[in-house]
């Protein structure tokens, strides 16, 4: 089992790469910096309703 924190972030662009994939720049909503990561790492993306 991995350890993980939750950030709330938003979206703050989309860039499309090709016609089925898009890369997705997020920031933390209370402008902090994102903790590091190395190439490869992966995300939960936890979304609410609506």
């Amino acid at each position: 089992m991995s350890d993980y924190q939750m950030f709330e972030v938003q979206v703050s662009q989309v860039e499309p790469l090709t016609e089925q994939v898009k890369r997705f720049t997020l920031v933390a909503t209370d402008g902090k910096p994102l903790p590091a990561f190395t190439g490869g790492s992966h995300i939960i993306v936890q979304m609410s309703d609506g």
